[in-house]
């Protein structure tokens, strides 16, 4: 039992065992892997907890992409701790955390395999767009979308975790600030993205 409750907590608040330099490093690789999976899975991470497959993805997509959602996050919630009176916050350690936090969603572009999950995508799109066509949606469609909107639950409670050990903010300080910080990092991830690819 005791083994199952560290596990769970090594799981969703890996922080108090890992921080600073050592997360960064680790982070990096966590990276290093979405960008690569994006590149030869055709994904890309177009905003914070935003993930979309595509025909073709290439390097330089992936990368900005992954480098402006990351730089959202730091710089929102560094504003925020700062504004808010965490002074004692060392931007090393939230950025370390923060990047290992987004290192579960590395794994997402995976199931495109063969591009299957953009195939289904573009099938139902035309199945809605064509009256009387059949609505048949590909049982790989529901299995995919459990398993990432699960893993995406986990990288939304590592970011939490993150934010909550870097500002010792506590009660509805902590929830509000988290919450308005993370819904301000994905509107200006999304806006940067999107300028970008214009």
């Amino acid at each position: 039992m005791n083994t199952k409750a560290g596990f769970l907590k090594y799981v969703l608040n890996p922080f108090e065992y890992i921080a600073g330099l050592r997360a960064l490093l680790i982070g990096l690789t966590g990276m290093a892997l979405s960008i690569a999976l994006g590149v030869i899975f055709d994904a890309r991470f177009d905003g914070v907890l935003n993930l979309h497959f595509t025909e073709d993805s290439t390097f330089y997509q992936v990368v900005t992409d992954q480098c402006i959602n990351y730089l959202s996050l730091c710089g929102v919630f560094y504003l925020l701790l700062s504004g808010l009176g965490a002074r004692q916050t060392r931007f090393i350690d939230l950025a370390g955390t923060l990047l290992l936090a987004m290192a579960p969603v590395s794994i997402l572009p995976i199931f495109n395999y063969n591009g299957i999950l953009y195939q289904s995508s573009v099938q139902m799109i035309g199945q809605l767009q064509t009256p009387g066509s059949g609505k048949d949606v590909p049982a790989i469609v529901f299995v995919a979308g459990f398993c990432m909107l699960a893993v995406i639950a986990w990288t939304v409670a590592l970011f939490y975790q993150s934010y909550k050990i870097c500002s010792n903010f506590k009660g509805p300080k902590l929830i509000i600030s988290f919450s308005a910080g993370l819904l301000l990092a994905i509107v200006i991830s999304k806006y940067l993205i999107n300028l970008i690819s214009l």
